[in-house]
């Protein structure tokens, strides 16, 4: 996930505003459901602590509604232009399904050690309890908007929306509901997800997200079944299982194989290595695999095994002269974290499994003609990888990987841009990042390099391709880039990456619009800071802010930005609390 937009930065001012949800749901991809996190994931942990009145709760609970409606998002979609009554109502199905969260036999991880030091308390908690019961008393039709509204503090028209009903009757039943409290409704004031909380929710929602499948450590049902809008809308069962495996089909799209094998054939012909492969003329496909950000085709060549996976900008092409003849192998590694390979035995379910430095693996892999594809989404250095067949009760039924050669070809066949920089030590920071970035992603070169921070012990560099902005963080513990969409808004300067890198201290960064040349920023009554900028990036290191007075209670930073144009005409100005 993108790391966050302050509440109040300006991203929308004097320029087109960025898509609603509903535009972005429709998108189905990645990035777009970033986006939808970012916007709604503080109200969204509200809404789940004010159901649950426990803050170890709201945090499992906010992980576990948005990897829901990740993986639901085909088959249920927001009503109106935001995705957040939606998303409240999965909260409340995830609730009353009974949610908990399990790691082993560790105690649950606490939201934050420090939590009341930085949040505003709604309430009491035992008090807020009180109020939950006498909610979930309420028949089924009042329950529903109190959660919405009381609870989860939506405007009454946007609850009446979401629910399929007139907003005279939302109101109604609100008033019944309300008639039926004995106690007041929690107070306004939202509480302020801390920043650690919202790394550590990104990062958790990112892994359910990855691993494809409802886990049984996040359900405790065997189907899950929301009750929205009045239709019972029944997902895909899945299995209360700790280590579910993603049911995923090989199945072939002939016309987007063809394309992609064309692609891959002009690519080992730019190479010169014609003569080493079949002819184009032999290359039948078998099925196909991933999407357009990461596409495989697993293909034959005159009888000869053949992975060919494309991004938008690039190709990777196995050698089919060096898959083995027998047994079972990986012919493919790409860098994207894809697994390709070849087995002799019968098996019908793959799974691939495997631990390594950057995440561990575990998927089902797509295959057929004795060939099989997997997407790890792990940067696959030091991986160890096996596969074996799915609820196969033989212990034997299990091949270890050994990492293949490199692809025969790997070529940039479709330029976004001249190749970036690698050279300064921004692009050689980038460069480096993205190449151990525990999570890869594709196209890789396409970015340019950015704004460079560097603190004790790691540093933190932006890149920006033709539509996105990536966030490379290395330090001693780990390498993780993260992308996002970029806003591209009217704004001068857009705060969309906010990231805690040491204790307390975070970084400021973020989109600038091209007029932009300088930039300053100010905490508190502090003098101006230069702030790095780069490639319409900026990044800023927040200094150590130790808080003073009788109590040393941690207290809101003013934070105050101005940027100027070449010319030093100031063009923008803001404030904010940190």
């Amino acid at each position: 996930m993108s790391d966050s937009t302050p509440d109040n930065a300006d991203t929308s001012s004097g320029g087109g505003e960025p898509p609603d949800d509903a535009v972005l749901w429709s998108g189905g991809d990645r990035e777009s459901f970033d986006v939808v996190f970012e916007r709604h994931v503080e109200a969204v942990w509200n809404h789940a602590y004010r159901l649950t009145a426990s803050r170890e709760r709201a945090y499992d609970v906010t992980s576990a509604t948005f990897v829901t409606a990740w993986r639901s998002r085909a088959d249920v979609t927001p009503v109106g232009p935001s995705a957040l009554p939606l998303l409240c109502a999965t909260a409340g199905d995830v609730v009353r399904a009974g949610h908990r969260r399990s790691r082993g036999s560790a105690t649950p991880q606490p939201v934050d050690e420090h939590a009341d030091a930085v949040v505003h308390r709604v309430d009491d908690d035992s008090r807020l309890r009180e109020v939950i019961d006498v909610v979930r008393r309420l028949p089924r039709a009042q329950r529903e908007v109190a959660e919405l509204c009381l609870l989860g503090g939506l405007p009454v028209a946007d609850a009446a929306v979401h629910l399929r009903v007139s907003e005279e009757t939302a109101r109604s039943r609100l008033a019944l509901a309300l008639a039926r409290l004995a106690e007041d409704v929690p107070a306004d004031e939202p509480l302020a997800l801390p920043p650690a909380v919202r790394g550590r929710l990104r990062a958790e929602v990112e892994r359910g997200v990855a691993r494809r499948a409802v886990p049984g450590r996040l359900l405790a049902v065997a189907a899950v079944v929301l009750l929205l809008a009045g239709t019972v809308l029944v997902l895909r069962q899945v299995p209360d299982a700790p280590h579910p495996v993603a049911a995923v089909g090989g199945s072939l799209d002939r016309e987007a194989a063809a394309v992609a094998l064309d692609r891959c054939w002009a690519a080992v012909r730019q190479r010169g290595l014609a003569d080493r492969f079949p002819d184009r003329s032999l290359w039948t496909p078998s099925f196909t695999a991933g999407d357009s950000q990461i596409g495989v085709v697993a293909a034959r060549a005159d009888g000869k095994p053949l992975f060919c996976q494309t991004t938008p900008t690039t190709v990777t092409v196995t050698d089919p002269n060096a898959a083995p003849d027998s047994g079972t192998a990986a012919v493919l590694f790409s860098r994207e974290g894809v697994v390709a390979g070849v087995t002799d035995v019968g098996w019908s379910r793959i799974a691939l499994k495997g631990t390594g430095p950057h995440g561990s693996v575990l998927l089902k892999a797509e295959s057929g003609d004795h060939l099989f594809v997997g997407r790890t989404g792990v940067n696959l250095a030091g991986t160890r990888i096996s596969v074996n067949e799915i609820d196969s009760e033989d212990p034997t039924a299990v091949r270890e990987l050994a990492a293949p050669a490199p692809p025969a070809v790997l070529v940039r066949d479709r330029s976004d841009g001249p190749a970036p920089d690698r050279a300064s030590d921004a692009g050689s920071a980038l460069g480096d990042c993205l190449a151990r970035s525990s999570r890869p992603l594709p196209d890789p070169d396409s970015y340019r390099p950015g704004a460079l921070v560097t603190y004790p012990g790691g540093r933190l560099v932006l890149g920006r391709s033709a539509n996105s902005l990536v966030t490379c963080r290395s330090d001693e513990e780990r390498t993780e880039a993260v992308r996002t969409l970029l806003v591209n808004s009217g704004a001068p300067a857009v705060m969309n990456v906010l990231t805690v890198v040491e204790g307390d201290r975070t970084i400021f960064g973020g989109e600038l619009r091209p007029e932009v040349s300088t930039m300053e920023i100010s905490l508190g009554d502090g003098p101006p800071r230069p702030v790095t900028v780069a490639d319409r990036t900026f990044a800023f290191l927040v200094p150590p802010f130790a808080p003073s007075g009788p109590d040393a209670r941690p207290r809101p930073l003013v934070v105050h930005a101005v940027a100027r144009d070449a010319n030093g005409v100031q063009v923008y100005e803001r404030s904010w609390n940190r």
